[in-house]
């Protein structure tokens, strides 16, 4: 004998399926996207950057800072491509770079290691001109600091393709 359902069962259950649906499409939870960050895919692992997009964002970068997550670091989005270096004033923690060219290809990587601070009688100018400088050496539109050793961790080099929306964050550029 066939039983009949009501339909507000049916409502109801049709309700729930659309609900699980709707969740198995969306990010999950763990997800850390936003506007501020940018998901990227560097040989393989996925990373969480925080996007860096105009000059005074760019020159504070990641100083004062005493972590750098697993699957985090900081993306700087140039306006074009240009030869780029990078410094470790106020830099708490060794860093990873990777410069990428306008395509999201890696042109070069380096190894920033933290300095000893800046001492009570020295200048900012004297200060700045002992930080050692990091050169991508060719033309970068990008650059990626992320946990020290994490390029040999994951065996980055020099033509590998770094997967995130490059075209977009081009657009953010400043």
């Amino acid at each position: 004998m066939a039983r009949l359902t009501s339909p507000l069962t049916v409502l109801r259950t049709m309700m729930i399926l659309v609900v699980i649906g709707s969740a198995a499409i969306l990010p999950g939870c763990d997800e850390k996207a936003g506007a501020d960050v940018a998901p990227a895919t560097i040989a393989g692992k996925k990373f969480f950057l925080e996007i860096v997009a105009d000059n005074d964002s760019r020159m504070k970068g990641l100083m004062h800072r005493d972590h750098i997550d697993d699957d985090g670091g900081m993306i700087f989005v140039f306006p074009f491509p240009d030869r780029q270096a990078f410094w470790m004033g106020n830099c708490e923690v060794d860093m990873d770079i990777l410069y990428l060219d306008s395509s999201g290809r890696v042109v070069s990587t380096a190894e920033m290691k933290k300095e000893r601070p800046r001492g009570p009688d020295e200048t900012e100018q004297q200060y700045d001109a002992r930080m050692p400088r990091y050169p991508s050496r060719f033309a970068a539109q990008f650059a990626i600091e992320v946990q020290a050793g994490m390029v040999k961790r994951l065996g980055v080099k020099a033509g590998d393709l770094v997967q995130f929306d490059h075209e977009g964050l081009k657009k953010r550029a400043k």
